[in-house]
């Protein structure tokens, strides 16, 4: 889990210094939880540090509050500024899902089957 964004320092001359570090390693400091911010479930984002906060769309949230869910709790949703995107990217994946998509291809095979499937259509085919 993320690691507390700020830490104090008492300098020689007695002032309290207060300095932002990253969240993870590797992240930039800027990156951090909003202090203010309630999710739609009224909470704040360190009440999402055991959760999945990308698997919210599951369980009510629209694309713009899981958007602000992560925007707002990058440390706490453990998911660095500006990685999260709603829509899919237009790049292949690196590696395969491991499951087929629901959705059928966008056009049909180039060449007709070897044999006519077992039972009609209801629509005519156009010639």
């Amino acid at each position: 889990h993320a690691s507390f964004a700020t830490s104090t320092t008492r300098t020689n001359s007695g002032r309290t210094i207060q300095r932002v570090r990253p969240c993870y390693p590797g992240w930039s400091a800027s990156c951090q939880d909003d202090p203010l911010y309630k999710s739609k479930m009224r909470v704040p984002c360190w009440h999402h540090t055991t959760l999945d906060c990308g698997m919210f769309g599951h369980i009510g949230f629209d694309d713009g509050e899981l958007l602000d869910l992560v925007t707002s709790c990058p440390c706490s949703c453990g998911i660095e500024c500006g990685s999260f995107s709603i829509s899919p990217s237009s790049a292949p994946s690196e590696e395969p899902s491991g499951s087929p998509s629901a959705r059928p291809s966008a056009s049909p095979f180039s060449s007709p089957s070897a044999s006519p499937s077992g039972s009609p259509s209801s629509v005519p085919s156009s010639v």
